[in-house]
């Protein structure tokens, strides 16, 4: 339910590209907030942060891949091939790399990793930023002007 929104304030307000990166921000903080054991209003913070952040991130990041590349060019399916495919394999490993410390340390260090390597991704994110062009920046809509000079 959060992603209506999360598309609607990277439209309006911060493009995709920062609402991306805001995002990750927001759910490696509510990773930390279940890494800390501050009881229960901690963990329903945690758990809105999460939600929330995620409402930014993966609405706008799928936005990005699909602006990477023009319509009909054949590199846009295969960006979306491997997008998916790391989408996937990351949905697949880090339930069992959280639950392995999870369970066999302690569920609050199992949050903490995943906060970090929420973080290491964000690092990642900002250091390949040049290598994504203009996908995801902030825009403007042209002015009334501006539409019939470019008619």
């Amino acid at each position: 339910m959060t992603n209506l929104p999360g598309g609607w304030i990277a439209d309006k307000f911060i493009g995709a590209r920062n609402a991306v990166f805001y995002g990750g921000c927001i759910i490696a903080l509510g990773n930390l907030m279940l890494a800390a054991p501050i009881g229960l209003p901690g963990f329903y913070t945690g758990l809105g942060l999460i939600a929330i952040g995620t409402g930014l991130l993966k609405p706008n990041v799928s936005t990005m891949v699909g602006a990477l590349y023009a319509q009909g060019d054949g590199r846009r399916d295969s960006a979306f091939s491997i997008f998916y495919m790391g989408i996937n394999l990351g949905a697949f490993l880090a339930p069992l790399i959280a639950g392995w410390f999870g369970q066999k340390i302690d569920w609050n260090v199992g949050f903490l990793v995943v906060a970090i390597g929420m973080v290491l991704g964000l690092i990642q994110y900002k250091l390949g930023a040049k290598h994504l062009g203009d996908a995801g920046l902030v825009t403007t809509a042209p002015t009334p002007e501006e539409k019939v000079s470019q008619k």
